[in-house]
């Protein structure tokens, strides 16, 4: 858990780094890999902000656009 931890605190470093999600339906989410997981953000400004960590194999899609 401490490397994910870190895996987060590091996209302040470098935000832009990994790509945007291919969904419409997820405007201007990130997504970075840290297998198995999927970290899911957004950039604002000068803020990274961590939306979700989903394990890989889980439904991602669906989960983070469920309302």
């Amino acid at each position: 858990m401490l490397e994910l931890r870190g895996a987060c605190l590091d996209l302040g470093t470098m935000p832009y780094a990994f790509e945007m999600t291919d969904q419409t339906s997820l405007p201007d989410f990130r997504r970075r890999p840290f297998a198995p997981y999927l970290i899911f953000y957004k950039v604002e400004g000068s803020q990274v902000l961590v939306i979700r960590i989903i394990h890989g194999a889980r439904e991602y899609m669906r989960m983070l656009t469920q309302k």
